[in-house]
């Protein structure tokens, strides 16, 4: 996980390249948090939280498609389109 810092973002800490509101708002708030929280997690908690997520994030792929139009620098679940 990279943080960058508050004056090369303006104020603001950047997440996969995106200001810190993507925390705050949006529809994928709690799987950007769960994300967080893997990054900082050492490895054998890291695996265990993958392993719980997973499931939730195999049933999201099922009923999402890829959207071509979003930046293809977003994490996967901010990519996806519901069907």
């Amino acid at each position: 996980m990279e943080f960058h810092s508050p004056e090369a973002t303006k104020g603001r800490h950047s997440f996969y390249g995106h200001d810190d509101t993507a925390l705050r708002n949006g529809k994928y708030r709690i799987r950007t948090l769960l994300e967080l929280t893997i990054h900082a997690l050492h490895t054998k908690a890291r695996r265990e939280l993958r392993a719980v997520i997973e499931p939730a994030d195999n049933q999201v792929l099922r009923r999402t498609v890829n959207n071509p139009f979003e930046a293809p620098g977003l994490p996967c679940w901010k990519r996806r389109i519901e069907l």
